[in-house]
């Protein structure tokens, strides 16, 4: 069932817990692992950055204490290394507003980097080097450098949300997406005038100089307000051979989908009556109708759905799961992972459910594969996870070993909300 948490500090009533049992066949795996936190949380990426094969993860807990790179020991447990990158207060003394890393090897030294976006925490003070967003290059295995200033990736104006890298002019050398929350309606003196320079307010574009730096690009503009708040995927989403931009905007709104222009330029097509995308808060690009082409996989309102890749773009969307609203009619899609937990083979979609008025903690579900309805339809049945305190925050796919089953690493410190660490697997007998 459910767990509640306390809701004393927030006026709420407690709600009655939720009589969905968790389905036998799914296991809070966390205990022994080293990843359990009880904090408030914004992201978590699963990422080798060591290529030793296995993989490891970041784990981002949203302003009030460290992030941390979590090492994959092997044998079920992970050490936490490279502190400098990911302690709250650094060492030029700047208290960092730490939201997203995404990894890429930005210099081609066979080392993958991370670059982490800063938000501007509620007093919007203007970013200077200190605070700014980070580019952190991995020089050895496990030693880190932060080079953002140095490189053109400052940001002192933007409220840095969900970031991406992919190439974007096709020359080799992956981009960086930045994507940034909306400027708050306040007076702000300092970035104000600075609209319609590098350091404007919005979500931004840096083309990688060959290894060596990043540079501002004007020409792949994004100028609606909180593109990536939510999610930022590159994808290349009608097969022409140049990589587009899937941002996630607000929670009732739809997704911007950038199309590239040639390497030269972006525009905004989600709305366009060939796409004709809906609201969604989260997504993935992952093949899970099996055709071998990537399918649109988010969460809405009202639960989970995909969109089929085809040749062009997407077919209509396809609903494979509804909040049980009768059990909590605040109940609200807010992320998705996909994963073979049960190692048939077939990707399983970990369906991560909120709710609105942060008064309880609905239960997630993981949808099953169990075949195909038709030709390129896959069927799925629900598996409740079992359940948590806090509120819903992400959700991540995680192999604990290479080519193994996977694992859903959960956060659920959403808001102002400190909840548990939980990592969803499946039993096997």
């Amino acid at each position: 069932m459910v767990v509640l948490f306390g809701l004393s500090a927030l006026g709420v009533a407690a709600l009655a817990p939720s009589t969905h049992a968790a389905s036998p066949q799914l296991v809070n795996a966390i205990t022994g692992t080293r990843l359990y936190a009880l904090q408030r949380t914004w992201a978590a990426t699963a990422v080798d950055y060591n290529n030793d094969g296995l993989e490891d993860i970041w784990l981002g807990y949203h302003q009030q204490v460290d992030s941390k790179l979590m090492r994959n020991n092997g044998d079920g447990t992970f050490t936490w290394v490279a502190k400098n990158l990911t302690a709250r207060v650094n060492a030029e003394g700047g208290i960092l507003d730490r939201h997203d890393c995404a990894w890429n090897d930005v210099d081609h030294n066979g080392l993958l980097d991370a670059y982490c976006s800063g938000g501007r925490n509620l007093d919007n003070y203007y970013k200077t080097a200190e605070k700014d967003n980070e580019l952190w290059l991995q020089l050895t295995p496990g030693t880190f450098t932060d080079v953002a200033t140095e490189w053109g990736l400052g940001d002192p104006c933007g409220r840095g949300r969900f970031v991406a890298f992919t190439d974007l002019d096709n020359d080799g050398w992956d981009d960086l997406f930045l994507g940034n929350e909306m400027p708050r309606v306040v007076d702000d003196p300092l970035c104000d005038p600075l609209a319609d320079t590098p350091q404007h307010e919005y979500s931004k574009v840096f083309l990688n100089d060959g290894g060596t730096g990043f540079t501002y690009a004007p020409q792949f503009a994004t100028p609606h307000p909180s593109a990536g708040v939510n999610c930022a995927i590159p994808m290349d989403f009608n097969k022409d051979g140049w990589m587009d931009l899937l941002a996630c905007n607000y929670k009732n709104a739809r997704p911007l989908l950038y199309r590239n222009n040639g390497g030269q330029s972006f525009t905004e097509v989600g709305s366009w009556a060939a796409v004709k995308l809906t609201a969604m808060t989260d997504g993935r690009y992952e093949d899970i109708t099996g055709d071998g082409i990537p399918d649109l996989v988010a969460s809405d309102a009202t639960g989970i759905l995909y969109r089929p890749g085809t040749a062009t773009g997407f077919d209509a969307a396809v609903r494979i799961y509804t909040n049980d609203f009768a059990v909590n009619p605040n109940a609200y899609g807010w992320g998705v992972a996909v994963g073979d937990i049960n190692g048939d083979g077939q990707p399983d979609v970990y369906g991560l459910v909120h709710d609105l008025t942060l008064a309880a903690n609905p239960y997630d579900v993981v949808l099953v594969g169990t075949g195909y309805r038709s030709a390129n339809r896959p069927a799925f049945t629900k598996h409740v996870v079992p359940g948590a305190s806090g509120n819903a925050s992400t959700v991540t796919t995680l192999h604990l070993q290479p080519g193994g089953p996977a694992s859903f690493f959960v956060q659920n410190g959403r808001e102002d909300a400190d909840g548990p660490n939980q990592l969803i697997a499946w039993k096997f007998a």
